[in-house]
């Protein structure tokens, strides 16, 4: 038997090595290896998960959902790489986030130097 998912997937997203190493020997390894790796973007202390999680959450949260789903799109076309993603990302931003209402919002805000107040759309 093998992981066919992570055989897939796994290489890139970690050193051909380490992804070699965890699918042959079928091992797991522990968060500082995985950080190291870049596997994960940060390390909780045990017992502070739920923390972390929230704190990031909340971070995420004060920004425009309008700008935040604009954003996903724009990091799931740059697994194309290069001059194309680089294009897809701004004919996200120019031809879709910019003709949000909390785009507007967020250039008057900077602007005026205030806080944005969000419509998510």
């Amino acid at each position: 038997m093998f992981p066919p998912a992570a055989c897939a997937l796994l290489p890139a997203r970690a050193p051909r090595g380490l992804a070699a190493e965890i699918l042959f020997t079928g091992d797991a390894i522990d968060a500082r290896r995985a950080l190291a790796a870049g596997l994960v973007s940060r390390v909780a202390a045990d017992g502070h998960a739920a923390d972390e999680a929230r704190a990031l959450a909340a971070r995420i949260a004060r920004h425009s959902a309008a700008a935040l789903r604009a954003t996903k799109r724009a990091l799931a076309l740059s697994e194309s790489g290069g001059e194309m993603a680089l294009r897809a990302a701004g004919a996200l931003y120019v031809d879709e986030l910019m003709a949000t209402r909390d785009a507007h919002e967020g250039l008057r805000a900077f602007t005026e130097k205030r806080r944005p107040a969000w419509a998510h759309e």
